[in-house]
């Protein structure tokens, strides 16, 4: 398990690889984040906004295994990270 850490929007996600729950920390001045969570087919599956919080967790627990993307976006930064479920 590792901690990925992006500096665009200074994001830290683990653990990835994933069996369930992927903790999210981030440091964003804006204070709102908007999450979409895409299937390797690049098919959307889940959406999350996120108002004036430090960390979240999403629950992976019901898809099936192998690669999604999650996109984070703020008002000045758009960026996908690959997530691994086991």
């Amino acid at each position: 398990n590792s901690i990925q850490e992006s500096a665009k929007t200074r994001l830290k996600i683990h653990p990835n690889p994933t069996n369930d729950l992927v903790h999210l920390h981030f440091d964003n001045e804006d204070n709102y984040l908007d999450l979409t969570l895409y299937n390797n087919l690049g098919m959307k599956i889940n959406h999350w906004s996120l108002f004036n919080q430090e960390k979240a967790d999403l629950s992976l627990g019901g898809y099936s295994s192998g690669i999604y993307f999650l996109k984070v976006e703020s008002s000045t930064t758009v960026e996908t990270i690959k997530i691994l479920k086991r």
